[in-house]
């Protein structure tokens, strides 16, 4: 939001007058409060993370807030400041659910938490964030196989009900478990990266589901082709790519000032050229 709107904006929310419960504003009204105290975080901190000439600073799905920063004094600046400024809207920051994530070795490993705003923060090697586990070795293998497990719990849930239900027929079944257990094991699954280990755990955790469906055992000898085609299915794998490459042509498509595509196209060109040590991250989320 423009500065020159600082005052307009700060008579209109903290005026006695406001929305009520279920407002269509009230979602509007509230983006517009984040952003809003979100510049200030980044005027007074200067925090953010540097991803070639693209600065990253923050990252915000409703009151949930991510800020970047590459030392630990930027970050307690950058909380210390979010404090503040949330105070003269009405917002008050969660020091409970607040924790930090390093990335690379920024921080000594015998330190478990940062301090600022008289609170002690929590440091985490693996944290939670909008239904992802994201894990500070930037890898994707812990939250593909949580995915997996919760996903088996799917399956098992619906055992007495659909899978072992005889007015049922084997295509009604495959149709559920595409509606139902796929999107839980394939839930935010176009940021993976995945190895030749991880694929073949994935595609075993399909054909086992399919296998349980269609009432096969394992001394039938019913090869994964076979399999495929009587339900008409393939590999977990190549929906997962087909994800990744429709959310790479869709980012691909922004403006080439917008910061997506900016950082796509920076891990692009980067492949070969930076081959030194990733960029050390320091990461608040609140």
């Amino acid at each position: 939001m423009s500065r020159e709107y600082d005052h307009l904006f700060k008579l209109l929310i903290i005026g006695d007058s406001g929305v009520r419960q279920g407002c269509v504003f009230a979602p509007s009204l509230f983006n517009a409060c984040m952003d809003w105290v979100l510049d200030k975080v980044v005027d007074q901190s200067d925090c953010g993370a540097s991803v070639g000439n693209t600065k990253i600073t923050d990252l915000v799905f409703a009151d949930d807030a991510v800020i970047f920063a590459e030392s630990l004094e930027v970050l307690v600046m950058a909380l210390e400041a979010l404090h503040e400024e949330a105070k003269p809207l009405g917002l008050e920051v969660s020091w409970l659910k607040t924790k930090v994530q390093v990335f690379g070795d920024l921080l000594d490993e015998a330190v478990q938490s940062v301090h600022a705003c008289g609170e002690n923060i929590e440091i985490l090697e693996s944290f939670t964030y909008l239904g992802s586990a994201v894990h500070n070795d930037g890898g994707s293998r812990q939250e593909a196989l949580r995915r997996i497990g919760i996903a088996h719990g799917v399956m098992d849930s619906l055992s007495g009900s659909i899978w072992r239900c005889r007015y049922l027929c084997r295509r009604t079944k495959i149709r559920i478990f595409k509606s139902l257990v796929i999107p839980v094991l394939l839930y935010g699954c176009e940021t993976w990266t995945l190895n030749s280990d991880l694929k073949r755990l994935i595609d075993a955790f399909g054909n086992k589901c399919l296998r349980r469906i269609m009432g096969y055992r394992w001394d039938d000898y019913v090869s994964n082709q076979r399999l495929h085609c009587e339900t008409e299915s393939r590999p977990i794998t190549c929906i997962v790519r087909q994800r990744q490459l429709r959310l790479y042509g869709h980012v691909a498509r922004y403006p080439e000032t917008d910061p997506s595509h900016r950082v796509v196209s920076v891990r692009q060109s980067g492949v070969e050229e930076a081959k030194g040590a990733p960029t050390r991250l320091l990461a608040g989320a609140s």
